[in-house]
Formats: C-alpha cells, sequence, structure tokens
C-alpha cells in the first residue's frame, strides 16, 4: 500500500485496545481523512539473546505525512502542520518568525505564499471584528470539513486534543483549494479517558456548544454563527 512508516502503539493507557481503531472509523465515516489502523502480535529478536521473545498486541496507525497527502490528496503540494500546545493558530504579526515556526511546527518546507496564508488565518481569527470574520473564515478554512471534524471529537469526547489542551491534530494547507483542514491524531485518550480534563461525572455533562470551553476562540467563533452552528448540530446527530 506504499506505507513505509508506521507507529506502533502499545496502550498502555487503552485495556479495551480499541480507542484509536473505533475513532478513526468515526472520523472515515464523517468524510475526514485520517490514518489507517492495524494490530499487530509483535516480537523482538536479539541474536545471541533471544528469539522471537513476545512483546504484546500493538495498535499499528498510519503516520500522516507526505505519502498520506500523495494518497488522500493526489499530492503534497500544501503545507502540513503539526501545531504544538498552548493555544489554536496564534498569531505573532504580520512577519514569519521563529515563533511561527515554533508554534506551528511545519512538517513540510513552507513556501513564502503559505507562510502568509498561515498569517493571515491567524490575524483573521485573532483581530477581525464579526462582521469581517463571518464573511471570511469559509474562503480560508474548509468549514463544513472543520464542523465535521469537531462533532465527531465531541461525540467520542476526546480531550487530550485541540479540545482540551489544543494538541495531538494536524492541519493541512491543500493546494488545490487553498483552504485549511484539521487531521485528527493520537485517539488512545477518546471517548471520555483523559484523566487531566475533570471526572468521569464532569466529562459526561460537558457542553456540546462550548466543546473547547468558551476561551477556544476558533469554535466559540464559528458556532456563534447561527447556519454553522446548525450544520455541526446537525453532524452530532
Amino acid at each position: 500500500c506504499g506505507v513505509t512508516k508506521l507507529n506502533l502503539n502499545n496502550n498502555v493507557t487503552d485495556p479495551s485496545m480499541l480507542r484509536e481503531a473505533l475513532s478513526y472509523e468515526l472520523f472515515r465515516e464523517a468524510g475526514i481523512y485520517c490514518s489507517r489502523v492495524g494490530f499487530a502480535k509483535v516480537s523482538i529478536t536479539v541474536p545471541g539473546k533471544f528469539k522471537r521473545k513476545s512483546r504484546g498486541l500493538y495498535t499499528v496507525v498510519e503516520q500522516v505525512d507526505k505519502r498520506f497527502l500523495k494518497d488522500r490528496y493526489g499530492s503534497a503540494n500544501g503545507l502540513l502542520l503539526k501545531p504544538s500546545t498552548f493555544g489554536v493558530c496564534r498569531y505573532f504579526g504580520d512577519d514569519w518568525s521563529d515563533e511561527y515556526t515554533t508554534a506551528y511546527v511545519p512538517k513540510t518546507t513552507p513556501t513564502p505564499q503559505q507562510q502568509d496564508r498561515v498569517i493571515e488565518f491567524a490575524r483573521l481569527l485573532h483581530l477581525s471584528d464579526d462582521a469581517t470574520f463571518d464573511k471570511q473564515i469559509d474562503g480560508i478554512l474548509d468549514v463544513d470539513h472543520f464542523l465535521r471534524f469537531l462533532a465527531v471529537h465531541v461525540l467520542v469526547c476526546n480531550l487530550d486534543s485541540f479540545l482540551g489542551i489544543t494538541q495531538n491534530y494536524y492541519v493541512y494547507l491543500d493546494s488545490e483549494s487553498n483552504k485549511f483542514q484539521f487531521i485528527p491524531w493520537d485517539m488512545d485518550h477518546s471517548f471520555g479517558a483523559f484523566p487531566l480534563v475533570g471526572t468521569p461525572e464532569t466529562r459526561r455533562d460537558l457542553s456540546i456548544d462550548h466543546p473547547g470551553g468558551k476561551v477556544h476562540t476558533l469554535i466559540e467563533r464559528l458556532l456563534k454563527i447561527s447556519s454553522y452552528k446548525i450544520a455541526y448540530h446537525e453532524y452530532l446527530r
């Protein structure tokens, strides 16, 4: 299948060993590009010491990289980012700097035009008034795609993601549409299993309309627009 890099996850935090497989399947059903998942019995051989020593059952997760992009999008000419924690799409000024590289963590080399597009998105998100944001956001973010991405995250209650401490996701600037799309990653704490956010009881009562809390600027600004909120609710249904 052309895959050259795989991730072997030991599921130390997931006794069911099913969270990643089930979560990614739900994303695929929602039309979101995401990693393929399988299972593997892993053994290790050390010559002279032991042969085929069993290390147990692992989840095999496809890497999000250029091969992934070529398979899903037909090319890898866009910009792939894996943003760090502490905020979504942070704005550091109108010139590309080391701060952008540190915060957005490009996995492909950004062109000047792609750098400008990242800055444009951040500026629109954090500095624009509501009228400007409402008018321009669909021209830079694939909003329908994002609403489906958000709905699945909320459905599986994955808080170790951009919903909680804003990590464990990729962002791809598609070279054809010149719009950003979000790609899920690292789903071992899905189904409400992330212990750093609340308790099992409080996680059952989280708001679907404020799934990232009222400080999550991107989600809050999008769901403030009635047509997007209605579409998001429909995807949840």
